[in-house]
């Protein structure tokens, strides 16, 4: 479960999982970039804001808060990496 932001709204939250995911016309999400934003979020937050503006406006962030420890997030990115990009599975 992920939470949707514009680049420029999303909130700096520690120890989430933060996507930069690009949107085709049809909808269709692509992940871009994957982070865990660990406990100084600002930085990770912004390079991630950075990458999706430059998407030029297909670009969104998700955000999961539900990893409840830094292996279980580590685990969420593996899966989202092997499995939630098209052609990698």
């Amino acid at each position: 479960m992920f939470s949707v932001f514009a680049p420029d709204s999303c909130p700096a939250y520690c120890d989430a999982i933060l996507v930069v995911a690009k949107v085709d016309s049809l909808g269709r999400r692509t992940i871009i970039a994957i982070d865990d934003t660990g406990e100084f979020p600002d930085p990770a937050v912004s390079r991630a804001a950075h990458i999706a503006r430059s998407l030029g406006g297909g670009g969104e962030l998700h955000l999961h808060l539900l990893a409840a420890s830094r292996a279980q997030r580590r685990e969420a990115i593996v899966d989202l990496v092997c499995y939630g990009t098209p052609g990698r599975n």
